[in-house]
């Protein structure tokens, strides 16, 4: 073999290594509870993962924040398949989400309904305390975006390049509507304000049904009267 043709495919080999360093997907090791209630901590900022204004809506955005009590900085991660997990957000029971399941750097994370979608399973890779997390659709990892370290920089996805920007530390805290009386029926609103903690159905701001004579949206008024006007508007 000639000289000239041995080094070429040492330079072939070694570049190959080299990207299969930077592509390879581990499994988490470190420890991951799904029975456990976590804030996810940027290792550049030390700011918590954070659902902006607390809103509940769908396609509403994840940032980052300081860390605080409320239910909106508070996760939950759920098996998916092959290593994969759903990360449910506290106060709203709605999962992290590549919005629109786009495959560019920069696409926004925010939450959505839960589904099947790989644009909503996340694979923690795992070494020296912290976690990288990729989204499965794309491949490309959680990232706060241009590493900011003030509060409401956005959750985007980026490829992997190693910066502290893509490293989060999960942090155990107590599960959503502690201190407020628990969350009885799983509908995301706590006991202190659900005016009918038994029932999923009925919490503030609740679609009406019209025959069920009961008061769903908890305003006080029987959904009846309310879609039939017979109450005081």
């Amino acid at each position: 073999m000639k000289r000239h043709e041995f080094f070429l495919r040492i330079m072939v080999c070694l570049c190959a290594l080299a990207f299969s360093a930077v592509t390879v997907r581990v499994q988490a090791q470190g420890g991951i509870d799904t029975s456990k209630w976590y804030h996810i901590i940027a290792k550049h900022s030390s700011k918590c993962l954070d659902l902006r204004y607390a809103n509940r809506l769908d396609g509403e955005r994840l940032i980052q924040y300081t860390c605080h009590s409320g239910d909106n900085q508070k996760f939950q991660f759920e098996t998916a398949s092959d290593g994969y997990y759903r990360i449910v957000v506290g106060h709203s029971r709605k999962c992290v989400d590549q919005l629109l399941a786009n495959y560019n750097d920069g696409g926004l994370i925010g939450q959505y309904s839960c589904h099947s979608g790989q644009n909503q399973q996340w694979l923690p890779s795992y070494a020296n305390g912290y976690y990288e997390l990729f989204v499965r659709h794309s491949g490309k990892n959680m990232d706060v975006q241009n590493a900011s370290y003030y509060d409401a920089a956005q959750l985007i996805q980026w490829y992997q390049n190693g910066g502290d920007n893509q490293l989060f530390s999960l942090e155990e805290v107590d599960p959503p509507c502690t201190g407020h009386g628990g969350d009885g029926d799983a509908d995301s609103y706590c006991a202190d304000v659900d005016c009918d903690d038994n029932d999923p159905y009925t919490y503030p701001g609740a679609p009406i049904y019209c025959e069920s004579g009961v008061d769903r949206n908890c305003n006080s008024w029987d959904d009846y009267d309310e879609c039939y006007s017979y109450c005081c508007y």
